[in-house]
């Protein structure tokens, strides 16, 4: 299904929505501050050699965790932030570097410059035919270049969605991009001072568009000037000519209709905040948002008259968890999550439902995981955490 990118400002804070049709399917705030993915020249500070640790000096102010003591003290070297640390924990740092781009990564792994485990990686959301491919069209490119071959051999690669929309050719002038980037940082960060930032990672608003297959793109339109030049200058003039002819990049201005609400952005995020979720069938979904979990409760709702018949509660609960794993999505919910589904009587009913589940997980999102479902419809998943959820992320936004 088609998405429209909009990008535009809420209350000083800019954010970038997706809509499909008429709904919106995610939302993303600028979050200029968080220093995940920043490769830094760190200093050895102390070694923890009873927790196999040390700590790492990013600047006068910062450390980081390294899961290692195996360092000298008091020496440099090339870190990058892989976790941001919160209240008293420190950021956690990994000598693993890594560079990104639209289709590819890049990872050095320090002491492994010369094993033979570095095969190919795989994004999660490509299917298996298009690794298979990937799979084969790098086989065959690394076997007939040479050159190519050997410009790689350091660094492993992870092909990421977008790797399977475009040409090999343009995967394979990304990489080398790629690799100059890595090899300059490997290269010069001896003679760089202390706590040097060696790499800055795109922002936010960039990397999110960019993580969006280029095939289900419709526009991307935003009222900001200076976001609208940094989208093109740093993601749009870098595509393939065909996906410039078919993605428009759209600068809105007009002072009478602001872009936010044209799209009803806010009743969008108000919707999205919401602790109930109606369904079409007049059923509704209740989401509760804690520490240790996320709740989910199935209702009947308008259709309690009718909730006696099976096929009316399996039709409630399989449209219920289509919603879900939307919302999942929309909400950027990780960690444990339990749904409470209404209760059915047949094992068949069961057996639908968890295939309707599954089919939507693997449908909408590679993050989720389906673990079980009891007998008394009590369902739990897992979601991969990947960055602050939307209600953490509004919170200062909206007290």
């Amino acid at each position: 299904m088609k998405k429209r990118v909009i990008i535009t400002e809420y209350k000083e804070h800019i954010i970038m929505a997706v809509k499909e049709e008429n709904r919106f399917v995610s939302f993303k705030l600028n979050e200029e501050a968080s220093p995940v993915g920043r490769i830094i020249n760190g200093r050895v500070e102390k070694r923890a050699e009873n927790i196999g640790s040390c700590f790492i000096r990013l600047s006068k102010e910062m450390t980081g965790f390294l899961d290692s003591s195996a360092m000298k003290g008091e020496t440099s070297l090339p870190v990058q932030i892989v976790k941001e640390g919160r209240g008293e924990k420190r950021h956690k740092v990994s000598r693993t570097l890594s560079v990104a781009g639209m289709y590819a990564v890049l990872y050095h792994h320090p002491g492994k410059e010369n094993t033979a485990d570095k095969s190919l990686l795989f994004s999660r959301k490509l299917s298996a035919d298009e690794r298979r491919r990937l799979d084969e069209g790098f086989c065959a490119k690394l076997s007939e270049d040479e050159k190519f071959r050997k410009l790689l051999s350091p660094f492993q690669i992870l092909l990421r969605t977008n790797a399977a929309r475009v040409e090999l050719s343009e995967v394979v002038k990304e990489l080398c991009a790629l690799k100059e980037n890595l090899s300059e940082i490997l290269r010069y960060h001896e003679n760089r001072p202390d706590y040097t930032v060696l790499y800055e990672p795109p922002k936010p608003i960039i990397k999110a568009v960019m993580d969006l297959p280029l095939d289900q793109i419709e526009e991307i339109i935003t009222d900001l000037k200076p976001v609208y030049e940094e989208i093109k200058s740093a993601y749009y003039d870098k595509l393939p000519a065909a996906f410039r002819d078919q993605i428009p990049l759209t600068l809105y201005q007009d002072s009478f209709l602001p872009l936010f609400r044209l799209v009803s952005m806010e009743a969008g995020l108000s919707g999205a905040l919401s602790k109930r979720v109606w369904l079409s069938s007049g059923s509704f979904i209740v989401i509760e948002q804690t520490e240790a979990l996320v709740a989910i409760d199935v209702n009947s709702g308008k259709n309690e008259r009718r909730s006696g018949r099976e096929e009316t509660i399996l039709a409630v609960n399989r449209e219920a968890a289509l919603e879900i794993v939307r919302q999942l999505k929309l909400r950027n919910l990780s960690g444990i999550i339990i749904i409470d589904f209404i209760n059915m009587k047949r094992a068949e009913s069961r057996d639908a439902l968890r295939e309707t589940l599954r089919e939507a997980i693997r449908q909408e999102d590679a993050l989720t995981t389906f673990v079980d479902i009891t007998p008394l419809y009590l369902v739990e998943l897992t979601r991969k955490r990947e960055g602050l959820s939307l209600r953490e992320q509004m919170e200062d936004i909206l007290g």
